[in-house]
C-alpha cells in the first residue's frame, strides 16, 4: 500500500501459481576475451563464435542477437551455421555491428518441452581516432627527410595522439 500527501492510498494484487517443473541448465562460451566480468569488447569486422552447452539428449537450439542485425540468420555469408545448431558464428567481412554498440547473445535450449535460457553481451569497439602519423626516411640525424627510395630506403612511420577508447 502506498500513499502520498492528499491522494487516496490504492492496493493491487497478483496471484502466482508455483509449478515445480524441469528447466535445461544452459551455458554459453565464446571467443570473447572478457576480464573480471567485464562486457567483453570485439572489432567491427571481427568474427565471433559462440558454444552452446546444454548436457541433455536431443536437444533444440536456438541463437538471437539484440539489437537485430541488418542481416538475416539464414545469411550463410554472416551465419555459416545458422541459429539452430550448438556452435553459433557470426562471421563478419562486411559490417554487421555497429561501432560503439553493446549487443545481447540469446541462447534457448528446448528440452522435452522444457526451455532454459542463457545470454551473454558484448561491445562493438570504436576506431581509434584524434592522431596524426608522419612518415620519413630513417636516418642516424634524427631528421625527417620526406623523399626515399621504394624497397631501399627503410622508413620509419610515427604515430602520436591517438586515443581509442
Amino acid at each position: 500500500m502506498a500513499s502520498k500527501g492528499a491522494k487516496t492510498p490504492s492496493t493491487a494484487s497478483k496471484n502466482v501459481q508455483v509449478v515445480k517443473g524441469f528447466v535445461p541448465t544452459v551455458m554459453i562460451t565464446s571467443s570473447i576475451s572478457a576480464f573480471d566480468g567485464a562486457v567483453g569488447i570485439v572489432n567491427q569486422q571481427e568474427t565471433v563464435v559462440f558454444q552452446a552447452s546444454c548436457p541433455y539428449p536431443s536437444p533444440s537450439y536456438t541463437w538471437t542477437i539484440q539489437p537485430t542485425l541488418n542481416v538475416p540468420y539464414e545469411a550463410t555469408g554472416v551465419f555459416p551455421f545458422g541459429q539452430k545448431g550448438a556452435t553459433f558464428l557470426v562471421q563478419t567481412s562486411t559490417s554487421v555491428f555497429t561501432s560503439g554498440s553493446v549487443y545481447l547473445v540469446k541462447l534457448d535450449c528446448l528440452v522435452n518441452g522444457s526451455v532454459g535460457t542463457s545470454s551473454t553481451s558484448f561491445q562493438v569497439n570504436t576506431p581509434p581516432q584524434g592522431g596524426s602519423c608522419a612518415a620519413c626516411v630513417a636516418s642516424s640525424s634524427g631528421d625527417c627527410r620526406k623523399d626515399g627510395r621504394p624497397l631501399l630506403d627503410e622508413f620509419v612511420v610515427t604515430c602520436t595522439n591517438w586515443i581509442d577508447t
